[in-house]
């Protein structure tokens, strides 16, 4: 699983450079090891991520298109059954805060309701 070359070579370095006794540079080698990504396996994972997430693209594209021809053979209805498909392409309308007016107008009252959110972002680029 763990390169010994790779834990021997970088043992023997801490003992040249660090002045390390033996004992010490193993174990400490041996931990970097074990907490060390190995580049082959994350590169490799990155690489099937990125093909996942075009292949992904390319499908939700393939989708829309088949979509868009539904919609147009609905010919302007907003319900058809087809066989067990009951297909609808309704309006919805819906009541939204213009937050950006809003803003401007009442800068005190809006600033006194935000709250902070935090989250976190994966992202793979090459």
């Amino acid at each position: 699983m763990y390169n010994k070359s790779t834990i021997c070579k970088r043992a023997n370095e801490l003992m040249r450079t660090e002045n390390f006794n033996r004992s010490d540079a193993f174990k400490t080698s041996w931990t970097e090891a074990k907490t060390t990504v190995k580049p082959n396996d994350i590169i490799s994972k990155a690489k099937a991520f990125k093909e996942l997430q075009a292949q992904i693209e390319l499908l939700q594209a393939q989708a829309d298109e088949i979509k868009k021809g539904i919609i147009e053979e609905m010919g302007g209805k907003e319900e058809i059954t087809a066989d067990i498909f009951t297909i609808k392409y309704i309006t919805v309308i819906r009541n939204i805060l213009d937050t950006q007016n809003f803003k401007n107008d009442h800068k005190d009252l809006y600033n006194s309701y935000l709250k902070e959110n935090s989250s976190k972002r994966f992202t793979v680029s090459a």
